[in-house]
């Protein structure tokens, strides 16, 4: 639990139990209550919790895991369970109850450049009580329901606050639902529906980035359910997790997933529950979240 200038440690960070916000020596600063990084604040030996960190724009509080992953501390940027259960202890972590909610002055999505979409482009995440197909948890988030006809790509989107946090690391763990016709492409069908892109209209799951979908992003991730049409040659499969042994899955958990971006951001990480089709079995919603960065 000590401060360390080279190999010798000259104080601690706590006095008495207490943890201990500035601390100077001979009127010299040498700890100000604000970390470099959340795997410093695990180095130190401190406990989950919350602590200030370097931002781009000075410092702000987060909340980090110090003692939940083996790859030492993260910040947790969002976890939400819409199902009223104990997400944390159920998965061996350590969380606030609840932090950076859809639909809540958590998500930011609003201070960006939206994603594309044929239905209310510029809003939030849904809440969604029930679709055809998969039955998910009352109050989960996502893409509902739509008219029945043409295929079209229905999309919502949600950014965590990160209180301007440069990250190039994270880790994300979902409770998911989802029903859809028994196609799914993770990188998504363009409109012709000749080419595979990272934006087309054909993706029944959770879509992941960083950065702006239309300028300098990364892709995380797509999570799908188990029919998958790859037979076009442009198709190219990019962390791609196929949920389900059927065409509908009803709250199953993700596989963890930690991912490293080719850039550093300031830009919250974006997460788009997206479906292909408005007939009355498609659907695809996050009952449960946790998005870790660093």
């Amino acid at each position: 639990m000590g401060i360390n200038i080279g190999n010798e440690q000259v104080i601690d960070v706590t006095i008495d139990g207490e943890f201990v916000e500035q601390i100077t020596v001979d009127g010299d600063k040498v700890f100000d209550g604000v970390f470099e990084s959340p795997q410093q604040i695990q180095q130190f030996g401190l406990p989950n919790g919350y602590y200030k960190i370097k931002t781009s724009t000075g410092s702000s509080e987060f909340y980090v895991n110090t003692e939940d992953h083996s790859d030492s501390g993260w910040i947790l940027a969002s976890n939400f369970d819409v199902r009223g259960n104990n997400y944390a202890s159920d998965n061996g972590y350590s969380s606030p109850t609840t932090l950076n909610e859809p639909r809540t002055s958590g998500d930011v999505e609003s201070n960006y450049i939206n994603t594309e979409g044929a239905i209310d482009e510029s809003g939030p995440l849904a809440v969604i009580d029930d679709f055809n197909g998969a039955s998910p948890v009352n109050g989960s988030y996502g893409v509902p329901t739509t008219t029945s006809g043409s295929p079209i790509f229905a999309s919502r989107s949600f950014r965590p606050d990160i209180k301007n946090y440069s990250w190039n690391e994270i880790k994300i763990k979902m409770n998911v639902s989802g029903g859809n016709d028994g196609w799914s492409d993770g990188q998504g069908r363009n409109s012709s529906g000749g080419e595979f892109d990272l934006f087309g209209n054909s993706l029944d799951g959770i879509k992941v980035l960083a950065g702006e979908p239309n300028s300098s992003r990364d892709h995380i991730w797509d999570i799908v359910t188990n029919n998958r049409d790859s037979d076009n040659p442009n198709y190219t499969q990019n962390n791609v997790d196929i949920i389900g042994s059927d065409n509908f899955v009803s709250n199953l958990d993700t596989p963890e997933l930690t991912y490293t971006i080719s850039f550093n951001t300031t830009i919250p990480p974006l997460v788009m529950p997206m479906v292909d089709q408005g007939n009355d079995d498609e659907g695809f919603t996050i009952g449960a979240a946790y998005i870790w960065i660093r």
